[in-house]
């Protein structure tokens, strides 16, 4: 069973986090996009302060991963899932 709870892991972190970053650096090259646009001062780049909310979110997605984890034993016991 272990086996399956570090694959369900890996599937479910991989994505989580491929697409917070993208989805990051998605907003942060449409702000800029707006901001030239509208001819607005060159707005710079964000520092670190971006990757504080991507971070808490990130943390949040895995921690429901985790919680969820437990029940994947009772779902796929076979004990639990016999029909005779």
């Amino acid at each position: 069973m272990s086996q399956m709870r570090r694959m369900v892991f890996i599937e479910a972190v991989g994505p989580l986090v491929l697409a917070s970053l993208t989805a990051a650096l998605a907003g942060v090259g449409v702000a800029q996009l707006i901001a030239r646009l509208g001819r607005a001062a060159d707005p710079g780049l964000p520092g670190l302060s971006i990757f504080i909310p991507v971070g808490i979110g990130i943390g949040g997605g895995l921690l429901v991963v985790l919680a969820v984890l437990p029940f994947l034993e009772r779902a796929t016991d076979s004990d639990a899932t016999r029909f005779e």
